[in-house]
């Protein structure tokens, strides 16, 4: 989600992340938000190590010939968010919620109390209107 400078992660995988440095590289002052264990994540030398080398295998997957390079102080996150919290960007309002699930670090939005952008695998509604979360991290 990204507007007025502000990108927020939904969740640290290599495959939802892998473009922060390029968004850098054209919008040098953007701030990235994301839940406080993404954060960790991403400040670890071998994590970030880890997310290159599996976005340079899915790259020569798509047959892409030359590898990605970029330096890693470009994949960060500026700010932690919490369940919650309300991002303020002018004409939005975005609410986050912690959804844990497909991830530790899974973030939904709800935006101006109308639309919500689910994370992955956020989970089962029940008939009684309660989500119930889907734990594929762990049980």
């Amino acid at each position: 989600m990204k507007k007025n400078g502000q990108h927020s992660l939904s969740h640290s995988h290599y495959d939802h992340i892998g473009a922060i440095p390029y968004l850098r590289q054209v919008w040098p002052n953007a701030k990235v938000l994301a839940e406080e264990y993404a954060k960790n994540v991403l400040s670890k030398t071998n994590a970030l190590k880890t997310i290159k080398d599996l976005s340079n295998q899915a790259g020569r997957f798509y047959g892409m010939n030359e590898p990605i390079d970029y330096n890693y102080d470009l994949l960060k996150v500026d700010q932690a968010v919490y369940e919650g919290d309300t991002i303020d960007l002018v004409d939005l309002a975005i609410t986050i919620f912690e959804t844990p699930g497909h991830t530790r670090c899974s973030l939904s939005f709800l935006v101006n109390n109308e639309v919500i952008f689910d994370s992955e695998t956020t989970g089962v509604i029940a008939r009684s209107s309660k989500a119930h979360p889907c734990f594929i991290i762990s049980y």
